[in-house]
């Protein structure tokens, strides 16, 4: 049929899918169509089954993001609507923390013992760290509920403007005086952007800390921290389970975007004019022509900035010019499985941590399953990542990950035992097509101001409010997390939703 969509979605994420499956909530006859460029859902989730101790053989762990926690209630409420059941994170025994030279110390806790000044030296650098820049990260600049017209971003506040002229080394460097603490502010730095703290804007960094709360819920592995619990089958069940409830014919994997642009609009914007009321075309990679009366763009930052958009008005050009800055994250991950949760016996949690940045591993957690199945997961972010991601082959990389991990375990038996694996697999996300990186985009120095929430409300106006933004990096709340990518899906929809009903389309 020629007959236009009422909406079009690009992108079959977790937020593209929630934007999709809400809207068709509200309203179930409308036309709409999830185009995805990959040949699977999902975005940067990927859940994987991997020969186990289990007694099946095999079992289900997350390549991909993988965490939530009491404090996300969205990712909560919407994996018990989707009859997904979740299990706590082990964390259950000390904890291992490799400092800057090398020396491997354990504790148990949220945060690691590195002698008296060293927790002095912490404590009153992590208290720093967040009044500062969550007093600076605290406001938006754009209302939420913007006009109906692009607006212009306001200039910065001062507060944030020399913020935003900082990175987070600078601003790490400033909060603390011993190295071990230093390199510890440098190795989370790493984990939680997947980029060196010389990449990272200060501003970017305050906004992101204030979506979540505070600092130490970013870290816990406790059911309110973000590291609380794991989801039965892997957090890809998520989308895999949405994309269900869309229905047939409502999702078309393998069709990459090449563009979006406006069409000259018909005298009746209603479903029995000549283009059926359509506003917008996408125009697929394939060289396919498709109309629509909205569209809702739902894909990383950086691949937004591959795609041509309509309109020349300042928030479109503030808009183009922050995902043209956007900078993909460098995050590697490994699931090793074993026949045994060894470390447990040795009275380990399985967490581990390193502030060596020449090292591979940034950290990891007991990936053991719900039913049972031993795993370590270990992440590897910025720096350490790019540098194994430069080794020649995957045997090469397997070698230096088991190897430094043995490191963690120097006086134990436990140093043969991680070398001693049923499987070894890894995840790079940078070589993810249609993806760029994972965990989130990040903005540099100087490009701190184009938060894209803020984007988001002053591009409202955009195509008369019909090209809608979605994403984890356009989320208000748990930038960077699944919960994000939620909750600016469902504001995808509910704006969908009004401007359909608004101009009686479908």
């Amino acid at each position: 049929s020629n007959q236009p969509f009422d909406a079009l979605i690009i992108g079959a994420g977790i937020s593209g899918l929630v934007a999709a499956v809400r809207l068709l909530e509200s309203r179930p006859a409308a036309r709409l169509l999830v185009l995805e460029a990959k040949d699977r859902v999902g975005g940067r989730t990927l859940s994987t089954a991997l020969p186990s101790s289990g007694s099946g053989g095999t079992d289900w762990w997350d390549l991909g993001g993988q965490w939530v926690g009491d404090c996300q209630p969205r990712v909560c409420q919407l994996a018990e609507e989707l009859g997904i059941g979740r299990y706590q994170q082990f964390n259950e025994g000390r904890k291992l923390l490799q400092l800057a030279d090398g020396r491997v110390t354990n504790y148990s806790g949220e945060l690691p013992s590195i002698g008296l000044l060293g927790n002095l030296d912490l404590a009153q650098a992590i208290y720093r760290f967040e009044s500062r820049l969550s007093v600076s990260g605290r406001s938006s600049l754009v209302p939420e509920a913007a006009g109906s017209e692009p607006a212009s971003l306001p200039e910065l506040p001062s507060d944030q403007a020399i913020l935003d002229g900082r990175t987070m080394s600078t601003e790490a460097a400033g909060l603390c005086w011993t190295r071990n603490v230093r390199s510890l502010l440098d190795s989370t730095i790493r984990i939680l952007f997947g980029q060196e703290p010389a990449a990272v804007s200060a501003l970017y960094a305050a906004r992101m800390f204030h979506s979540v709360g505070d600092f130490e819920r970013l870290i816990s592995d406790m059911p309110d921290g973000a590291q609380g619990y794991r989801l039965v089958g892997g957090a890809q069940s998520l989308s895999l389970r949405l994309a269900d409830r869309l229905g047939p014919g409502r999702l078309r994997l393998g069709s990459p975007v090449a563009g979006v642009e406006e069409v000259e609009a018909s005298s009746s914007a209603s479903a029995d004019a000549p283009d059926g009321g359509a506003r917008l075309a996408v125009r697929l990679s394939s060289g396919d022509r498709l109309l629509a009366r909205l569209v809702i763009a739902a894909v990383p930052p950086n691949q937004l900035a591959r795609l041509a958009l309509p309109s020349s008005e300042p928030a479109a050009v503030s808009l183009q010019t922050a995902v043209g800055a956007a900078v993909p994250s460098h995050y590697a991950k490994f699931i090793v499985t074993y026949s045994e949760a060894w470390w447990r016996r040795l009275g380990y949690s399985g967490e581990l941590f390193s502030c060596d940045p020449l090292s591979p591993i940034v950290t990891g957690f007991d990936g053991t399953t719900d039913t049972g199945s031993a795993a370590l997961v270990l992440l590897s972010a910025g720096r350490p990542s790019q540098d194994l991601e430069c080794l020649p082959t995957p045997e090469a990389r397997r070698e230096a990950v088991l190897r430094h991990l043995a490191k963690f375990f120097p006086h134990d038996s436990a140093s043969g035992l991680a070398a001693d694996c049923l499987h070894f697999a890894e995840k790079f996300w940078r070589a993810e097509p249609f993806n760029g990186g994972c965990p989130s985009d990040v903005a540099p120095c100087g490009f701190g101001r184009f938060h894209l929430a803020d984007l988001a409300a002053a591009t409202a106006g955009l195509c008369d409010g019909r090209l809608l933004f979605a994403g984890t990096e356009f989320a208000r709340r748990w930038v960077g997390y699944m919960e994000g990518a939620i909750e600016s899906g469902e504001r995808a929809a509910t704006a969908a939703a009004t401007k359909l009903e608004d101009g009686q389309d479908g």
